[in-house]
């Protein structure tokens, strides 16, 4: 599955300042949490 990597990162970084839970960013970026951990260490964020 392609993901606009600007908007996991944009996701991410809010994710990461407390903005937004992980469920949440994972909704808005449309991956299951498997998924969505590995792009997050794959792509060091």
């Amino acid at each position: 599955m392609k993901i606009d990597e600007q908007r996991m990162r944009t996701v991410c970084k809010r994710w990461r300042d407390g903005e937004i839970n992980a469920r949440e960013a994972m909704t808005q970026i449309g991956l299951k949490p498997n998924t969505f951990y590995r792009r997050v260490k794959d792509m060091g964020l």
